[in-house]
């Protein structure tokens, strides 16, 4: 059965040290993309630290966007590499 409703992946433990350099998911998540498509659609990835005893709220950390489509519009297949940038999500950044 497939859930639309799922916006997030499952809680994956990230140390962030020196020598953690990859943050895999072994998980999915369903999206709808049109017959055909006009415009350059883009998931949005965010990397939040959840709340605990020093922080009392979650908050983001890191995020990256993945284009769904490439440049003809044909939607991207295989795996990839989505860097991530420090911070809170910056909407005045308009290219990948």
């Amino acid at each position: 059965m497939i859930d639309f409703e799922r916006t997030y992946t499952k809680y994956t433990r990230f140390d962030g040290r020196a020598n953690d350099v990859n943050l895999d998911f072994d998980d999915t998540i369903s999206v709808l993309v049109p017959n055909n498509p006009e415009t350059p659609n883009a998931l949005l990835f965010q990397l939040i630290l959840l709340e605990n005893e020093v922080h009392k709220e979650d908050f983001t950390v890191g995020w990256g966007i993945f284009p769904l489509l490439n440049e003809n519009f044909e939607i991207n297949e295989g795996k990839y590499k989505v860097p991530m940038l420090f911070g809170n999500v910056d909407n005045s950044i308009e290219r990948y």
